[in-house]
């Protein structure tokens, strides 16, 4: 029963201690919905030049194909590369401060009397994949009511113009055989595929979250959030199964992109990852010293 408690007083302190982040979240994904739209014509143009659910999402959470630099020595995709790094970067300094302040202040209280500090980790630890849960359902909820009041299909069917305009991904969508360029339209994938669109960047997040926690066990929060700058940075750079951000960005995918990520491998890392970060943690929040934290 201790740990239902907390969780549930985790959860609700967060939603009305921190709704302006949530509105700010909110809000964030409606302007991304609304700058995509205007230029929707565009980059569906010789196709229906209407968007689907799919196509947003993936324009918000699909990220980037490896990132390279043309003879100029200017950086490709750098628009779609600095909206995938804000977006996500946002959503870990959100899940940041929260345990780290509730250790230094009621949380505190709650350990010294009750000694449950299990409960308080496992309650944290829960709280965080909540938390990143909520942040894709909202951005999935904008999504769906931008393309409900717009009139935009409610399908996870992608246009072929987001791979060959947005990512530019043509030449190797071609060479995997996963277009049809004579018959330019929506492309249903396969199950797998539509679950690496919509899972991966879920199940990355959570892992990265609670990886970012654990660390400041022993960092700073910011500090920590430091290490997760450089992880996503690294992972822009080098498409690696061992950069784990690469299984945030779904256009990544081995389906899509040749040399690219297996979202099997992904998951079976990122989970591990996860068990490995509740477990230690758990393991050596036993031995820590709270009352020294503000220090």
């Amino acid at each position: 029963m201790k740990f239902f408690r907390l969780a549930y007083y985790d959860v609700r302190n967060f939603l009305f201690g921190e709704w302006k982040k949530l509105l700010i979240i909110f809000s964030g994904f409606f302007v991304i919905c609304l700058t995509f739209s205007l230029k929707e014509a565009s980059i569906l143009s010789g196709e229906n030049s209407v968007g689907t659910f799919g196509d947003y999402w993936l324009y918000i959470f699909g990220g980037f194909p490896k990132v390279t630099v043309d003879s100029a020595l200017k950086i490709k995709n750098m628009k779609m590369l600095a909206m995938w790094l804000v977006v996500h970067l946002y959503l870990f300094y959100t899940t940041l401060y929260y345990p780290f302040n509730d250790l230094t202040g009621y949380g505190q209280n709650v350990l010294t009397r009750s000694r449950g500090r299990r409960s308080w980790w496992l309650s944290k630890c829960l709280w965080n994949a909540l938390t990143v849960l909520m942040f894709f359902c909202i951005g999935a909820a904008v999504v769906f009511l931008f393309c409900v009041v717009t009139k935009k299909p409610i399908s996870l069917e992608i246009s072929q113009g987001m791979y060959t305009h947005v990512f530019l991904l043509d030449e190797e969508l071609a060479s995997g055989g996963l277009i049809d360029f004579d018959n330019p339209a929506v492309i249903s994938h396969p199950s797998h595929i539509t679950g690496a669109l919509i899972g991966m960047p879920l199940l990355t997040s959570v892992a990265i979250s609670e990886l970012q926690m654990f660390l400041s066990l022993w960092l700073r929060p910011m500090l920590s959030f430091g290490v997760t700058v450089i992880v996503l940075g690294i992972s822009a750079y080098c498409v690696s199964p061992f950069l784990i951000g690469n299984y945030a960005m779904p256009i990544r995918c081995d389906a899509l992109m040749p040399n690219g990520v297996s979202p099997l491998t992904g998951t079976v890392i990122l989970t591990s990852l996860i068990a490995f970060c509740v477990i230690a943690g758990d393991i050596a929040f036993k031995r820590y010293d709270i009352l020294n934290k503000e220090n």
